[in-house]
């Protein structure tokens, strides 16, 4: 368990790791009494030591890093499996355990027997009551560790929930989720079940920091499933400091191939516009009523999509034109098919003689940036009804050729 520490919910983990050791926007001089933020540093740097490293510069901040090619799991997912408990907890935990070894079912009153029998201190029994130790197991059952079963005069019965599938042929299967899907945390408390040993697969890019948005992606996705609206406590990515409350419809999440960053498209009920929010910066979701209108939100939404280069939308009515002239010298089947292949939307017209004219509409031309800027040398006309970006883009050509 490690030291004892003020850590008392996840809520408590995710942002303390976020805002020291990810986004590092906080220094430990800005976190309240010295006797607080050092019981945090220790606890977090006890699950994550050796991950962590800080420059030798005056006023340096201690950074999280990780080498995706040499790590076979998220080190990130033992944030969620430590628990503060106390010694009470522990010792039922303990006789649970050792009733179930000798018997298959259990009462609440055997196990505080078997708490009298065995923690005796100076001679005393401990003085274990059934309410305490009936809590301890109704937590156990509601995660699936116990099963209730028949009802007698002793009460209740509780046996350890059994498990028929056969996990050794889903090893690797349960290896490759663990890091591969979203919601891979799930995977990684199966892999628990097996002896540690070399896992086969390795990922090259693996996108490690989303899987602390874990359980705020389980609760919107539990909403999505059932209709259900949801309201969220979030801050704003301008001011961490702003916290607010929407009323939503959450209708599918995204995922940026290119950080790996996680977001809601949700409809938003006050502004009646579907919107889209970052994951890392909600807090808490607490589900609402079934909404009868989800299927036609969601249609409204993959409509809009239609028109997004990546995960920002708009309004229909915000819509920007851009058109692109391309030309390619010398053998141009490498570029071409690159052309094709790497736009996202949009539409190619092959205009003859190693020109290509690339035509999107889109909310922000500043989303095919990236795309365009991979083709720099081979671009010869940008046409748009957006005169923000182009001038954006003019100055930038300008300062390439003061670089170059």
């Amino acid at each position: 368990m490690g030291k004892k520490t003020n850590l008392r919910s996840y809520e408590d983990i995710r942002e303390y790791v976020r805002e020291f050791y990810i986004d590092s926007y906080k220094s430990m001089n800005d976190y309240g009494s010295s006797n607080t933020k050092y019981n945090k540093r220790d606890q977090i740097r006890y699950w994550l030591g050796d991950y962590f490293y800080e420059d030798k510069r005056p006023k340096s901040v201690p950074y999280l890093a990780f080498d995706t090619w040499d790590e076979n799991h998220n080190p990130l997912y033992r944030t969620f499996k430590f628990k503060q408990v106390n010694k009470e907890s522990l010792r039922i935990h303990f006789a649970l355990l050792s009733k179930l070894a000798k018997e298959r079912e259990v009462t609440i009153r055997k196990i505080v027997i078997e708490l009298d029998e065995t923690d005796v201190s100076d001679g005393e029994s401990a003085g274990y009551t059934e309410q305490t130790v009936q809590n301890v197991v109704n937590e156990y059952v509601e995660k699936g560790i116990l099963v209730s079963g028949r009802r007698d005069a002793d009460g209740i019965w509780y046996r350890a929930s059994e498990d028929k599938v056969d996990l050794d042929k889903w090893r690797d299967a349960v290896d490759f989720f663990s890091e591969a899907d979203p919601l891979g945390l799930i995977g990684s408390y199966i892999l628990e079940q097996f002896e540690e040993s070399e896992s086969v697969i390795r990922q090259k890019h693996n996108f490690m920091f989303p899987a602390m948005d874990s359980i705020v992606l389980f609760e919107i996705i539990k909403c999505i499933e059932k209709k259900r609206g949801a309201r969220i406590t979030a801050f704003s990515q301008e001011d961490r400091s702003k916290e607010f409350e929407a009323d939503l419809l959450p209708l599918q999440i995204m995922i940026s191939a290119e950080s790996g960053r996680q977001y809601l498209v949700a409809y938003n009920y006050a502004s009646e516009k579907i919107r889209v929010y970052r994951l890392d910066t909600i807090n808490s979701v607490e589900p609402k009523e079934t909404d009868k209108s989800f299927d036609s939100k969601k249609e409204k939404a993959d409509e809009l999509y239609k028109y997004a280069w990546n995960v920002a939308l708009g309004d229909a009515n915000d819509l920007k034109q851009l058109r692109v002239e391309f030309f390619f010298q010398g053998n141009t089947e490498h570029m071409v098919r690159r052309l094709y292949r790497e736009k996202r939307i949009g539409r190619i017209d092959d205009l003859g003689e190693g020109r290509y004219l690339f035509t999107v509409e889109t909310f922000d031309l500043r989303t095919v940036k990236p795309f365009l800027r991979s083709f720099i040398g081979s671009i010869d006309k940008i046409e748009t009804d957006d005169n923000f970006f182009l001038d954006e883009w003019n100055r930038e050509i300008e300062l390439y050729k003061e670089m170059y």
